[in-house]
């Protein structure tokens, strides 16, 4: 007689996050993904592209703190509220969200770096889903 352990019923549809370095990777992502949409709505602004690659750099340069502790948070907040989610489109509406909250939080009444930082945030945690995807592969597989 062999003894096995039966399956879940739910085998197909079990959870997956992108891990901790997924989340590292989503938050990179969305800095720069941030950077070029900020160099964009300052180029809007001023009529021209000529400080276009300055503010890109900068913003890349010393944002990567600012940009890990808040994206920490967020991502931290999401992961909590979508750990149960079998979609992954939960996570990056959440990720949308949580940087719009973020952006209002940071810029107030500034339409513009409030929208880039919500779309970062969701375009960076989009950047991620093959490896959650890969990840709750990995979790499905017996070996």
């Amino acid at each position: 007689m062999e003894l096995t352990v039966p399956e879940p019923a739910s085998e197909g549809r079990r959870r997956a996050t992108p891990g901790f370095l997924g989340y590292a990777l989503a938050i990179a992502v969305s800095l720069v993904i941030f950077a070029f949409g900020l160099a964009a709505v300052d180029a809007w602004e001023a009529g021209n592209l000529r400080d276009f690659p300055d503010i890109v750099f900068v913003v890349v340069l010393f944002g990567a703190i600012p940009a890990a502790v808040v994206g920490a948070v967020g991502a931290l907040v999401v992961h909590l509220l979508t750990w149960r989610a079998t979609s992954q489109s939960w996570g990056v509406g959440g990720a949308t969200v949580a940087g719009l909250v973020a952006g209002y939080l940071l810029y107030g009444d500034e339409v513009g770096p409030v929208l880039v930082l919500s779309l970062s945030a969701g375009l960076g945690r989009l950047a991620v889903v093959p490896l959650a995807t890969a990840r709750g592969a990995s979790l499905r597989s017996p070996h």
